[in-house]
């Protein structure tokens, strides 16, 4: 009986999620669907679409956008932990993984994330943190952000500078860190203590592709959804934005009814710059792997 109840509770789960996609609605990326691999990466776009659909399906509370991220968010951080390695393994770590709590090289790389993400991240960091905490960290975000409107797209592109999310080694968000922070990893300690000193764009950071390519569908369920929904999904430094969501107590209501809040933070010469780099960088290891 109670096997019988749940599926008939999944299935009425599933109808009302599916009404609301067409109510809206929703097209699935056409191009994922054409691949060859389509039968293995389908279901967890699928997946991935119905968690952050279903809040807004449900339409029973105020936070529904934070409720979807977080779902999307989560289904991430369950899929990297599943996923096979097929990286060098150079490290003792399990699954060849060398990050640890406390190993902080890589939070002084630049991030770039959605407003979504920003604003669930505020909420959250609102309500964990004391107001002497959260006023520190407003002196170390604006001090951050007004450097970083300093720098040309060139030096923000290569800037190294610690993310002051980041206490004595520790994120103080890192239940709703951005999804490129949750993906990025390493196998290599060394390599990434090296590229934290150094600063260079060029730096080689040992990775497995297939964490990426997970990431990649999750975030494209992500697009899909709230490109249907009509919200503004364009990319934004993290650090800028995340002050504007935490200076303006309005901020989440503003994004929601359509007003540019975030506007300051979306740097489009710099995103353009960013896209020849990574090209640039896909040559390079191209040449690597050949020689």
């Amino acid at each position: 009986m109670g096997r019988t109840s749940n599926s008939k509770d999944n299935a009425r789960r599933v109808k009302r999620i599916f009404q609301f996609l067409q109510s809206v609605d929703f097209v699935p990326s056409s191009d994922l669907e054409a691949r060859s691999d389509a039968d293995v990466i389908m279901p967890i776009y699928f997946e991935a679409v119905m968690l952050f659909a279903e809040p807004f399906a449900d339409d029973k509370s105020d936070n529904v956008l934070r409720t979807a991220i977080h779902a999307n968010l989560i289904q991430l951080d369950q899929l990297l932990q599943v996923v096979p390695s097929s990286g060098p393994g150079k490290t003792q770590s399990k699954g060849g993984i060398a990050c640890s709590k406390g190993c902080h090289f890589c939070c002084s790389i630049r991030v770039t994330t959605t407003a979504p993400v920003v604003l669930a991240l505020a909420s959250y960091l609102r309500k964990k943190h004391s107001a002497d905490v959260m006023n520190s960290l407003m002196t170390r975000l604006e001090a951050y952000s007004q450097a970083s409107s300093r720098l040309s797209p060139v030096d923000l592109l290569s800037s190294s500078r610690m993310c002051p999310l980041n206490q004595e080694g520790v994120c103080m968000g890192y239940e709703y860190r951005p999804h490129g922070c949750r993906t990025h990893h390493s196998f290599d300690v060394s390599a990434c203590e090296q590229a934290s000193k150094s600063g260079l764009v060029d730096a080689v950071i040992p990775q497995d592709p297939t964490r990426y390519e997970v990431q990649s569908i999750i975030l494209r369920a992500y697009s899909d959804c709230m490109k249907c929904l009509a919200f503004d999904n364009r990319e934004l430094e993290f650090i800028p934005a995340l002050l504007i969501a935490l200076s303006d107590t309005d901020a989440e209501q503003k994004y929601s009814e359509g007003e540019p809040v975030f506007e300051s933070a979306h740097r489009e010469d710099v995103l353009i710059l960013q896209k020849q780099e990574m090209h640039r960088l896909g040559m390079i290891q191209l040449r690597h792997s050949q020689s």
